[in-house]
């Protein structure tokens, strides 16, 4: 019974100990717990702060390890939406840049205008290699606006080769 008070005891005086820290510093005390051999965990967002996520002083915190293979099949699923994301984004403003003629089914949808509206005469290699760089610019710079900046980055990237 003893031993079992002086536990309590000490636990308070820990406790009293990082409430004081917690008030003069805003450095919480977390106590993490370790499982061995866990297979479910609760994923926080890592993008918010721990306040936000309603972790609070003195919270008990599981930390888990995420396995090489978990980790590394998520990148290669990364990889591979980013790849089909620039082939769509590619055969859609191909298939735009491609269309002309003199059929009203086959009008252009795109044309490249000066600042006054009128149509600019651009040998047509070029032209569709600037609305395919256009495309990847601005599809670019609506995922930066999402925030998926490595996407983005792929898409810029592509507009650029298009530009050259």
């Amino acid at each position: 019974v003893g031993g079992a008070l002086e536990s309590i005891r000490a636990q308070a005086v820990e406790r009293g100990k990082g409430n004081r820290t917690f008030r003069e510093t805003s450095v919480a005390t977390l106590e993490l717990l370790l499982p061995r051999d866990a297979k479910k965990c609760d994923v926080r967002n890592l993008n918010q702060r721990l306040d936000e996520q309603g972790v609070k002083n003195h919270s008990k915190v599981m930390v888990l390890k995420v396995s090489d293979a978990e980790q590394i099949s998520k990148e290669e699923e990364e990889k591979k939406n980013q790849k089909e994301s620039i082939q769509r984004t590619q055969k859609g403003f191909q298939i735009l840049s491609e269309r002309g003629g003199e059929d009203p089914d086959t009008t252009p949808f795109l044309e490249i205008a000066d600042q006054k509206g009128n149509p600019l005469k651009i040998p047509h290699q070029e032209k569709k290699a600037l609305i395919l760089a256009m495309g990847f610019h601005e599809k670019g710079r609506s995922l930066m606006k999402r925030k998926q900046y490595d996407n983005a980055l792929c898409h810029l990237l592509q507009a650029d080769q298009q530009f050259r």
